[in-house]
C-alpha cells in the first residue's frame, strides 16, 4: 500500500464510515481519496466493504443510469456470499441453471 499521510479531517471522514448510511468520499483527483479509504479498511478487515470507483467507465455509467442502487446490492449480495445475477439464463430439465455468470462467488 502506499504510504499514508494523515489527514486534518481524518476523524471526522472515519466517523462518518461508522454510521449506518452510505458514505461517499468526494474531491478532486489524486488527492488520497482512494488511499485514506484502503486505509481505514485495513483498519477494519471483518466489515465488508462496497467501494465504487468513479475513475471506471462502466461503474460511472451506470451511476448516469440511475443505477447506483442495483450495483451496491450486487456487490453486497457477491460479498457476503449469495449469488446474483442479473442476466438472462435458463433451466434444465432437472432444474439446474445452464448458464452461470463468470463471477459466482
Amino acid at each position: 500500500m502506499k504510504k499514508y499521510i494523515v489527514r486534518g479531517n481524518e476523524s471526522f471522514i472515519f466517523e462518518s464510515f461508522e454510521r449506518p448510511f452510505i458514505s461517499a468520499l468526494l474531491g478532486p483527483r489524486r488527492v488520497g481519496k482512494t488511499t485514506l479509504l484502503q486505509y481505514y479498511m485495513s483498519l477494519h478487515p471483518e466489515k465488508k466493504w462496497i467501494h465504487l470507483n468513479m475513475d471506471v467507465l462502466s461503474q460511472r455509467n451506470r451511476v448516469a443510469a440511475e443505477e447506483l442502487e442495483i450495483m451496491i446490492e450486487e456487490v453486497a449480495l457477491q460479498k457476503i456470499g449469495i449469488f446474483c445475477y442479473m442476466g438472462p439464463f435458463s433451466f434444465d430439465k432437472e432444474n439446474r441453471i445452464l448458464f452461470l455468470p463468470a463471477w459466482m462467488i
